[in-house]
């Protein structure tokens, strides 16, 4: 496959103008949404739903080098210039705030926080670059489309409007994303990234809202944003690795993951987040299908210094887990 050297496209503004984004509205910035809309649609995509989904949370934190790497590999230079922008608009936006925060934020602080949620046992980002292919372009619900959803009934989850969680934990609305798509294993990785921003002006040119990674390309003649395919050696420093070994699925990066999480700590994260999976999702631990598995780890640079393995609720869950299977055993008698 063609070498890519990563860049960001940032799409010409259209007749439209959107100067916020109005997901934030509705996708709230808490550790319940964390939890809720990741997991269901991970489990919405299952390949094999006697098998247990497995999605793991982790929370990294790189200085020095390890930062200058990750930067250097997400081409930041390229993507700060529109960031830069943004922050010097005036009248701006609750959108344009958060950014300009945000690239304060790294400009100036030794650490970078990322926030990747992998899973396993799913499609991943099945579907073509450009054109919508109904339900099954899970590439374009979750990379490119806005407030688009599946019309299929039993999804719990939509990669619609709460995909937005993602960028709502970004400090400068920027997500990275990879993933070993089911049917299309011999491609290797899939990898995308897209910065969701204000309309904003550079040079006298005319932006939209959305700056798109690695790459571009021609449809209907109009230049868009486009994923790229193979093993490329950025993926590592971007830490959007995925072994063949582990099968199909997606790894999500929120860059720039907040210090803070309503009253928690970067340090305290992680329990929390721990404590959620098991009241949204117990039922998963215990039978139902497609089950679960969860693991959570947080990592200072590349060691890691905090982990959990979820594979059932504590006993503290024994009465609504009793309750639940008396339930169950009534109705099938």
């Amino acid at each position: 496959m063609k070498k890519v050297d990563p860049k960001w496209f940032a799409e010409k503004q259209q007749t439209s103008i959107q100067d916020d984004n109005p997901a934030a509205h509705v996708v709230h910035k808490d550790v319940n949404t964390l939890c809720r809309e990741p997991v269901q649609n991970s489990n919405d995509q299952a390949v094999n739903k006697d098998k247990p989904v497995r999605v793991k949370y982790s929370i990294i934190s790189l200085t020095g080098d390890f930062k200058e790497r990750f930067l250097e590999a997400m081409n930041w230079q390229d993507l700060r210039v529109h960031l830069k922008a943004i922050a010097e608009i005036e009248n701006t936006s609750n959108l344009a705030d958060k950014i300009r925060n945000g690239l304060g934020v790294i400009d100036e602080n030794e650490n970078l926080n990322l926030l990747r949620v992998d899973d396993y046992n799913t499609n991943g980002l099945i579907g073509g670059e450009f054109d919508d292919e109904g339900d099954e372009n899970n590439f374009i619900l979750f990379g490119k489309a806005d407030f688009s959803t599946s019309s299929t009934q039993e999804r719990g989850g939509s990669y619609g409007i709460g995909k937005y969680v993602f960028w709502q934990f970004s400090n400068i609305s920027t997500v990275l994303m990879s993933s070993r798509v089911s049917g299309r294993e011999s491609d290797g990785l899939r990898i995308f990234g897209r910065c969701h921003v204000p309309s904003h002006k550079l040079e006298n040119k005319k932006y939209g809202n959305n700056i798109y990674f690695p790459t571009s390309g021609e449809d209907d003649e109009i230049e868009k944003g486009k994923s790229s395919w193979g093993e490329p050696s950025f993926a590592k420093d971007l830490y959007l690795n995925r072994s063949k070994m582990e099968g199909t699925g997606t790894s999500i990066i929120s860059v720039g993951f907040p210090e803070m999480v309503e009253n928690f700590a970067t340090e305290e994260i992680l329990d929390e987040i721990r404590k959620k999976l098991i009241t949204w999702f117990w039922p998963c631990l215990i039978g139902c299908k497609p089950g679960n598995i969860f693991e959570l780890e947080r990592y200072e640079n590349n060691l890691m210094v905090e982990s959990y393995n979820i594979s059932k609720p504590g006993h503290e869950w024994r009465p609504y887990i009793d309750a639940f299977q008396k339930n169950k055993n009534t109705e099938k008698a």
